[in-house]
């Protein structure tokens, strides 16, 4: 009987022992299997935000033409013999008499502090055709453009006299 109690406390001091040793280094084991996962997840994501990344910057280089394009429509700064060059091309194409041409204020784009807007107030006359002339060229045109308002008004009580035609428009610029 002896034999089996000393048996059993061997059996028990064996367990201990190897609980005291060897579970330690099992956590530590767990503990390092976790960590190497979570980075090996983390390498996962940051393989695919690379992968996004290389997309875009794929999808620009087949973009350059239409970025030259905004590149060239955003003027690097209201240059105004370019702004009246572009209205008065545009309006001596479509074959108006010119009256006045008024320069307004150049603001700020609201939500955009590098974006300007130019004011031009036109005052010219001619007929519809003259009229939808100009304005296909205004929107053909690479500059951006924006058409605020369009007025009509009749000089005399004659229907033979063309129409003086009013236009207030507003050409953008960039400024870094």
């Amino acid at each position: 009987m002896q034999k089996t109690i000393i048996t059993i406390v061997i059996l028990l001091v064996a367990i201990a022992a190897i609980v005291m040793f060897v579970y330690p280094s099992f956590e530590k084991l767990r503990m390092t299997q976790a960590t190497i996962e979570q980075k090996q997840q983390e390498a996962k994501e940051l393989k695919e935000y690379v992968d996004q990344l290389q997309n875009i910057v794929y999808q620009l280089r087949g973009s350059q033409d239409q970025l030259a394009k905004i590149n060239q429509s955003l003027l690097q700064s209201t240059y105004l013999p370019s702004a009246f060059q572009l209205v008065q091309s545009a309006l001596s194409s479509s074959g108006v008499r010119i009256e006045s041409i008024k320069l307004g204020k150049e603001l700020p784009v609201k939500n955009n502090k590098n974006l300007f807007g130019q004011e031009v107030d036109l005052k010219f006359s001619g007929g519809y055709p003259a009229l939808k002339s100009f304005l296909m060229s205004l929107e053909n045109n690479s500059r951006l453009v924006l058409i605020n308002n369009i007025s009509f008004s009749q000089q005399e009580a004659s229907t033979k006299l063309l129409p003086k035609i009013g236009i207030g428009i507003e050409i953008f610029s960039y400024s870094n």
